[in-house]
């Protein structure tokens, strides 16, 4: 006969944890665990098993509390396990870990490599540390971590300038300073063209930094200033540098620009 008493229920369940944790995966914690309230919630009218269930809820989060007390302390976790599960997991394992880890220049780094985004989990004190920072704007999908690292190094050109090429639309992210900066708003435009939107008028304004743009997002030239957008010649050369923008422009005014071209030619 199964004893499904609450203390055997425990049992079960400090079991599924560490089993879970020596094998790396929470994926039969989950199925354990659904078992368990499937056990507990027995057949009979609505109202007992909503009552039941509701006392489960509460039962549930606080066998995770007792779990996480005995089995994920910061005390019980092995270094060389930490790192397989990084290896195995990538960055989402900084999830789990407990803030000395998330402040291991190793642990993290090797995170990192995998998903420069993970910086979000990292320590305060390696989100300001350059090099780290350097690393995870540099990798896949890394380039949106600029929002996570400190802001002293968000006004860092060379920061800024790394993170810009592996993600155009980062921009936002810099100083203020940085988000005027004509080099690196190129730099920006040249990844993703659609920041333009996000650019003071001055910038908008500015012929190559728009015509960068465009020749990486055509519907970038929606956001150009109105003075550049009324522009015959500049409509041209923003069609020349990428022949989608035509869709952007009014049938009147592509008309136009045909009509004036002189002999055979795009216009």
């Amino acid at each position: 006969m199964h004893d499904f008493s609450p203390a055997n229920l425990l049992r079960n369940y400090e079991r599924l944890v560490r089993e879970a944790w020596e094998e790396g995966t929470l994926e039969q914690l989950y199925d354990g665990l659904s078992t368990i309230v499937k056990r507990l919630v027995p057949q009979g009218s609505q109202a007992l098993r909503i009552a039941v269930a509701t006392g489960v809820v509460y039962g549930a989060l606080a066998l995770v509390q007792v779990a996480h007390t005995r089995f994920f302390s910061p005390e019980s976790w092995d270094r060389s396990k930490v790192m397989k599960l990084v290896k195995e997991r990538g960055g989402d394992a900084l999830i789990m870990m407990p803030h000395r880890y998330r402040n291991d220049r190793e642990v993290v780094l090797a995170a990192l490599d995998d998903d420069g985004s993970a910086l979000e989990l990292a320590s305060e004190e390696l989100r300001g540390d350059r090099q780290v920072v350097l690393f995870a704007v540099t990798r896949e999908g890394g380039g949106g971590a600029l929002e996570f690292a400190s802001e002293a190094l968000r006004g860092d050109r060379e920061v800024v300038l790394a993170a810009v090429k592996e993600d155009g639309l980062s921009l936002v992210h810099a100083s203020e300073e940085l988000q005027r900066n004509r080099a690196v708003v190129l730099a920006a435009c040249k990844c993703d063209g659609r920041i333009l939107e996000e650019l003071g008028p001055a910038l908008r304004n500015d012929r190559e930094v728009v015509l960068t743009a465009v020749r990486s997002s055509a519907a970038a030239i929606r956001f150009a200033s109105v003075a550049l957008r009324t522009e015959k010649g500049f409509m041209k050369a923003a069609i020349e540098a990428n022949e989608i923008v035509r869709k952007f422009i009014t049938k009147e005014f592509a008309e136009e620009l045909q009509s004036e071209a002189r002999g055979p030619g795009k216009f």
